[in-house]
């Protein structure tokens, strides 16, 4: 807070300062409102740690040490961010620093330097620009749901402003001067453009390729799926279930140029949101729905009906519906069993149940599963789909999770078997 001076308002320099800050602010908000920005920010510098690492350039024991502050500042760790810092060098050194800190403090190495280390080979811009994009694609399922409205808004200002006129000005010079129409409506044909160009791509695509981990996979599913792509996961995360290939297995990608792969189909579950008999929501999960009680130090009551008939009244932080590709992910974590990514069937696992009895449960793929509140209750759940974002439900809506008529096709090369993976991802084995 800015301190008044003794005539009861603020300085000039304070008054500077002010406006400095808020200049400073994205949408008047800090990088600290962004936390996905931070994530895609720490994502570059523990690949660049790796990547240095692995040519030599930086010791491994330095490199695990820098890739581990930077999982450990994704998972919610504190991470300061300064309102008067310019976006690019100030930015990418505050977090150098950040990194380094924990690093040292953390995994017990000395002596890891903001700059010789955790920056090395790094560009202060170009590291915000990849952020940026990274950013951006993480985000691409709420940009496409916004686009066409920014693209209408801004043809409506188009129409607005179509007898105002906008000097232009080219060394010192008065040029023809056009309407404030047509400056709105370059940007809503630009926006146009873009959009078409992003819905075009992916029908087009024989093969979709996602460098990434698992939610990287779990985002693009749905949308590969509906147009019939096939999926191939290259590893860049921490475990990559679903992935393929490891980035040290990139040299397997040289026969899909030539159409030599096979794929795997996978079971898919269509979740719809009904509030008084109406659909309100539907969505397309690969792994899973969550329903849970939220941050609140309660317990959750919910029923849990197949075809009709009451399965279990559930009480604890919440349940798990889930297919076989996601047994192996939170529903194996809350108890649950690992079953066959081939199988056809519904795995319900209650998530710390409040009963002795409560257990989890495999049925028939067939089966239409309808989790929500009992009558009368007004307390509140939440349904998360295979990661995404929360929707709250009270006691007025039921979800109706059943089998989907869409399959995703991941794509096979490297020949591992199931239980290899498992081994490998979940059981602590190296090959």
């Amino acid at each position: 807070m800015l301190h008044e001076t003794s005539r009861g308002g603020p300085s000039a320099q304070q008054q500077a300062l002010s406006r400095f800050a808020d200049r400073m602010r994205v949408n008047r908000r800090t990088y600290d409102d962004y936390p996905g920005y931070i994530v895609s920010l720490l994502r570059i510098k523990k690949a660049c740690a790796i990547a240095n690492a692995e040519a030599g350039a930086l010791d491994p024991e330095r490199a695990r040490a820098i890739a581990s502050a930077c999982d450990g500042l994704a998972d919610g760790g504190r991470f300061p961010v300064d309102t008067f810092v310019d976006a690019y060098p100030l930015l990418d050194e505050m977090l150098n620093t950040a990194i380094a800190e924990r690093a040292s403090r953390i995994s017990g190495v000395p002596d890891v330097c903001p700059d010789r280390h955790v920056g090395l080979s790094q560009g202060g811009r170009d590291v915000i620009a990849t952020a940026d994009t990274l950013f951006i694609h993480d985000a691409l399922e709420q940009v496409f749901a916004v686009l066409p409205g920014l693209e209408h808004a801004l043809m409506a200002k188009g129409d607005a402003f179509r007898n105002v006129l906008v000097m232009g000005r080219e060394t010192l010079r008065d040029t023809l001067p056009v309407s404030l129409s047509h400056v709105f409506e370059g940007y809503g044909k630009q926006v146009r453009r873009a959009r078409l160009r992003l819905e075009e791509e992916l029908p087009r695509a024989d093969l979709l390729v996602c460098f990434g981990g698992d939610g990287t996979i779990l985002h693009a599913a749905r949308d590969a799926t509906l147009h019939g792509v096939p999926i191939l996961g290259v590893n860049m995360g921490s475990v990559g279930f679903m992935a393929e290939l490891e980035r040290t297995e990139l040299s397997l990608l040289v026969p899909l140029a030539q159409g030599h792969f096979v794929t795997e189909e996978r079971m898919m579950l269509d979740v719809r949101v009904f509030r008084g008999g109406r659909p309100v929501s539907q969505d397309l999960a690969l792994n899973d729905a969550v329903f849970s009680k939220g941050s609140m130090a309660r317990v959750a009551e919910m029923e849990v009906r197949a075809d009709g008939v009451l399965v279990t009244n559930l009480m604890g932080d919440g349940v798990i519906v889930s297919t076989p590709t996601g047994s192996s992910a939170y529903s194996m974590s809350a108890g649950g069993p690992i079953v066959e990514p081939s199988s056809q069937c519904l795995i319900v696992t209650p998530v710390c149940a409040h009963q002795l009895a409560a257990r989890a449960l495999v049925l028939e793929p067939n089966r239409r599963v309808v989790v929500q509140l009992p009558r009368g209750n007004r307390k509140h759940l939440y349904l998360s789909v295979d990661g995404g974002k929360a929707i709250r439900l009270t006691g007025g809506e039921r979800v109706e999770i059943t089998r989907s008529q869409h399959k995703t096709q991941l794509v096979q090369l490297s020949g591992r078997s199931f239980y290899e993976i498992i081994n490998q991802k979940l059981g602590g084995y190296t090959p």
